[in-house]
């Protein structure tokens, strides 16, 4: 049987219901409509609150489980608003979704480190140290976290075939309940996730059975990757180094290769395997594979930091930066803690287990900082190189400052100014204003006066009425927001089209370019259709009006009704 773990039971029922306080929060933001106050914070730290609390409690009177927690705090809060300052326009869903991804892998970071202090009080009957319940911690919080996904998504499986069952027969009250509410589902899940975190601690051989079978698996697979890298490396001398740079994402297969080897030493290092005398020579080619993994994450900086010479800091190369750090940094580690494997064999790996955490963790924590904010990076340094006439401004840099929040937004603002560092400037020009419309519409709302300010009367036309220029304030779409944004590169005119008496406005946009046609319709003005137009046609549409012409082709008249023709671009038409 299973070995258990002595845990109160009253503390058991305070970490389940702990979880639905937590999902009660969650579900706070949506019950009261608070999306415009500060209950961003709300979900990741009563998030942070309960993991921590949930993994570390043994008794509820113990002080240090929940001094842990509350100095967390701060640390979430500063990551949420960072994320939230960068991409205010974002969606909450997906924002709540990429934020909490990132709490939640900074704690399981830190979560063995935190169990490890809460548990510092408890004498351990073998004398177990610091480093020995870090490295045993975590492969308990990896245990826990499979089995308690695996159980979150059965329970919501179960539910979910329970509420199509009886909505097969008509009735929908439980597919009201458990799916078309805010409240429930955030604190079912709060409650699952913590019965699961609650059923794993009870059971610590589970977690060891769940350790040997990983470190056997890895035992195999570890030899078969030293050897790969031994080869690897053996052919460079034969094909030189210049070859590597020109392979796609070399970088990342670098990493990739000396992250594994990290993580299958720090595995298998942990583990005291009988060594007969024929694992010896596989022994010893491990070991020269271990000392020569600095060497392979030298070659991805290396081969990372000629990309970014050319081509200048994108997300990803921030991101990979600090990978690299991480892996240089713990295949040097790695070979410090080997130097006596030689003639010991597998040296324990606890401490390094321990001081690579450290690492990761503060390296992830660094790149929600602003000091260290990827976004930060990529656009002063892309800017710089703009500036200094590195590079030109192409189509993906414009769509990747689109997608950068608020600093990129600053980027193409600064790009409107200097218009030279455009690729295309003619063509370009129209992307870039279209791009900072789209991140104004929800934030304009310009007076009548602007309006008129910003988009010239054609000379010799009737001004638009008023009501129509109050149209155009009330829901200013992004077309139109590049009007305001480059004054001067709309125009607008009144002319008949169906010679009914009553004049058309059209407005024209040189950035799209087209013009579109506005109809008074009852008491209100709307766009009834528009016309998409060359792009050399802006100096013959400003020197002269537009001329209208008579369809060849009509429609159909059937019992009184009209019936549209649609000709397919049929050129007599």
């Amino acid at each position: 049987m299973l070995q258990k773990d002595v845990f109160p039971r009253r503390t058991q029922w305070a970490i389940i219901v702990i979880g639905m306080i937590a999902g009660l929060l969650w579900a706070v933001p949506d019950g009261f409509n608070l999306h415009d106050h500060y209950s961003v914070y709300l979900p990741p730290l009563s998030l942070t609150m309960a993991s921590i609390l949930a993994c570390t409690l043994y008794r509820l009177c113990d002080v240090k489980p929940w001094l842990c927690a509350l100095m967390t705090l701060p640390f979430i809060a500063l990551m949420t608003g960072l994320c939230r300052w960068n991409f205010p326009t974002l969606p909450l869903a997906e924002f709540h979704f990429k934020n909490t991804c990132t709490v939640i892998f900074l704690l399981s970071l830190i979560m063995p480190m935190l169990v490890a202090f809460c548990d510092s009080s408890h004498k351990k009957q073998d004398g177990m140290q610091w480093n020995s319940v870090v490295a045993e911690t975590l492969w308990r919080n990896t245990f826990t976290l499979t089995i308690t996904s695996m159980l979150t998504g059965l329970f919501w499986l179960v539910l979910m075939l329970w509420s199509n069952l009886f909505s097969t027969i008509g009735i929908t009250l439980f597919e009201q309940v458990f799916f078309n509410n805010p409240v429930f589902p955030p604190i079912a899940t709060g409650a699952v996730i913590a019965a699961g975190i609650v059923f794993c601690r009870r059971l610590p051989g589970a977690a060891g059975l769940y350790r040997q079978l990983v470190t056997r698996a890895v035992n195999v697979v570890l030899p078969l990757h030293a050897v790969a890298l031994l080869l690897f490396l053996a052919c460079l001398p034969f094909t030189g180094l210049a070859i590597i740079p020109k392979a796609f994402s070399a970088a990342t297969l670098l990493l990739t290769m000396t992250l594994l080897m990290l993580a299958f030493s720090a595995i298998v290092g942990g583990s005291t395997p009988h060594v007969s005398r024929r694992q010896r020579v596989i022994t010893r080619v491990v070991l020269v594979a271990q000392s020569l993994t600095p060497l392979l994450a030298g070659l991805a900086v290396w081969a990372l930091w000629l990309r970014v010479a050319e081509y200048g800091w994108t997300v990803e190369r921030v991101y990979a930066a600090m990978i690299a750090l991480f892996a240089m940094t713990g295949s040097l580690l790695l070979l410090f803690f080997q130097r006596r494997a030689w003639s010991q064999g597998a040296a324990g790996t606890n401490t390094f287990i321990t001081q690579m955490l450290t690492l990761a963790a503060c390296c992830w924590f660094l790149l929600h900082t602003p000091p260290g904010d990827p976004w930060r990076i990529v656009v002063k340094n892309q800017l710089a190189r703009f500036a200094q006439g590195k590079a030109k401004v192409d189509d993906m840099d414009l769509y990747l400052f689109s997608d950068a929040g608020r600093r990129g937004k600053q980027a193409l603002q600064k790009l409107s100014r200097h218009l030279q560092w455009l690729d295309d400037p003619v063509r370009q020009k129209a992307m870039l204003f279209q791009l900072l419309a789209e991140h104004d519409t929800h934030n304009t709302h310009p007076a009548i006066s602007d309006l008129q300010r910003s988009v010239p009367l054609r000379a010799g036309s009737e001004a638009p009425p008023e009501s129509w220029w109050q149209s155009l304030a009330e829901s200013v779409t992004s077309s139109f927001s590049v009007c305001l944004m480059d004054s001067g590169s709309c125009l607008v005119w009144m002319q008949d089209l169906n010679n009914d008496g009553s004049s058309e406005v059209l407005l024209y946009n040189r950035n799209s370019p087209e013009i579109m046609i506005y109809a008074r319709q009852g008491i209100d003005w709307q766009q009834i259709g528009s016309v998409t137009l060359p792009i050399d046609i802006d100096k013959a549409i400003r020197e002269e009006m537009p001329e209208t012409v008579t369809k060849p082709w009509r429609d159909l008249e059937i019992n009184g009704q009209r019936l549209p023709v649609q000709y397919f671009n049929y050129e007599g038409q």
